[in-house]
């Protein structure tokens, strides 16, 4: 029995609002981030040529390919912000962890650039020239802007629980510490030491390296779908476990799919509720879960029934023989099939109104509403009597198919009664 509840399966004028309020934001911060890395990296390159840092130009280099990463999150995080559809029934989050995926490659790629080229400039024969007072200029603007941006850009992606949007706020200060690193060999190398302009270019490059695979290593955790942190299952399968009529949890397992993640939880009710009540019980887990953790986008409930009971245990040892008589299970319509017949060859009228099945640790127990009329009355005597005969009947009939346990309930059909016409 599956309580889902997710919210791929109900889209509300809320959830459309707040979806709409999501893209606006990641696509405005992004926007202004490019905006940012597009004027940066001209700068950077531009002074970097005619001030003869070489540190410099690597660094605009390195801002350029923020603003190419600002061009794929705007488009992965459009994809990512469509509502689930035929073929993607559990929405299109995992084109932002692609894209993390993507960005870390690119970094990973833009460090490899970097660093060859600069290995190769330090240990050649290229004289060296001092930089120019412009550098240290450009370099301290860059700090402090990609800084903010970097700020900026982390609490929007915080706040709307954005993988690949945080991923490029990460991006921002990795172009950030670089330009420290720039401002300092720049500053060593006004004084003297010229290599160190070089080696703040080699710096740069194993931070970039380092940060893309950071990302690269995350992205790809989620696309093969590891767990999530042991301590967000546990915190999980607590909330799960105090749902009221929640008797315990089979397992619980949970997966990031972007931003959101995705539980499916087995939980234990008691065994003899009816299917009804035990769906409630697993939406109200599922509603409890969505609430306490808001970061759970769709939840998968399964409901078990508790099989441990002692009473159970007993019942199964002493109708073991007939259980193995039978290949499985009987199901639904070969149980109506031999009652039918059973009532059938009474001398009464018997009618099967309700027939209720509990499948317990490996058997079958029957609840039978039957009803009848006063000629069973005047022919058997008394239901108890009946009930009995009849109880004998149906086991002796069930028991070789595997019923281990049968209980009837009567009810009386009482004859119409003429209702006196009203004469106007």
């Amino acid at each position: 029995m599956n309580a889902n509840t997710g919210s791929s399966a109900i889209s509300t004028p809320k959830s459309v609002s707040k979806s709409k309020e999501r893209a606006q934001a990641l696509q405005r911060i992004t926007l202004i981030g490019m905006v940012l890395d597009l004027v940066l990296g001209a700068a950077k390159i531009i002074v970097g040529i005619f001030g003869h840092s070489y540190g410099l130009i690597a660094d605009g280099i390195h801002s350029l390919s923020d603003a190419l990463s600002d061009v794929l999150v705007l488009v992965l995080a459009h994809v990512a912000g469509k509502a689930p559809d035929d073929d993607h029934p559990y929405g299109h989050g995992k084109f932002e962890t692609v894209g993390s995926v993507l960005m870390g490659s690119l970094l990973i790629g833009v460090a490899g650039a970097l660093a060859w080229d600069s290995i190769i400039r330090l240990f050649s024969d290229t004289l060296l020239q001092k930089p120019e007072w412009p550098v240290l200029v450009v370099a301290a603007f860059s700090v402090l802007s990609k800084e903010w941006i970097y700020r900026a850009t982390r609490r929007v992606g915080e706040k709307y629980r954005s993988d690949l949007i945080i991923a490029n706020a990460w991006h921002s200060r990795t172009d950030a510490f670089s330009s420290i690193a720039v401002l300092l060999a720049a500053g060593g190398a006004m004084a003297g030491v010229l290599w160190l302009d070089v080696v703040a270019a080699i710096v740069i490059a194993i931070l970039v390296g380092h940060v893309g695979w950071r990302l690269s290593l995350s992205g790809l955790r989620q696309l093969v779908e590891t767990a999530v942190p042991e301590e967000s299952s546990l915190s999980f399968a607590q909330t799960a476990a105090a749902v009221d009529g929640v008797e315990g949890l089979h397992f619980l397992r949970a997966r990031a799919v972007g931003a959101e993640t995705l539980v499916d939880v087995h939980i234990k009710v008691a065994p003899y509720v009816s299917a009804s009540e035990g769906h409630h019980i697993g939406v109200l887990t599922t509603r409890a879960l969505r609430n306490a953790h808001p970061e759970i986008a769709d939840v998968t409930c399964h409901v078990d029934i508790e099989g441990n009971n002692a009473e159970l245990k007993q019942r199964q040892s002493v109708h073991r023989k007939y259980l193995a008589a039978a290949d499985k299970l009987p199901d639904r319509d070969r149980i109506e099939r031999e009652i039918g017949t059973c009532l059938s060859n009474h001398d009464v009228q018997l009618t099967l109104e309700r027939l209720q099945l509990h499948y317990l640790n490996q058997q079958v127990e029957a609840e039978l509403l039957i009803s009848f009329d006063d000629s069973a009355i005047s022919l058997w005597g008394s239901h108890d009597m009946a009930g009995e005969t009849l109880r004998s009947t149906l086991l002796e009939r069930l028991q070789p198919i595997g019923i281990s346990e049968l209980r009837i309930w009567w009810r009386h059909e009482l004859p119409p009664v003429d209702q006196p016409t009203l004469k106007l």
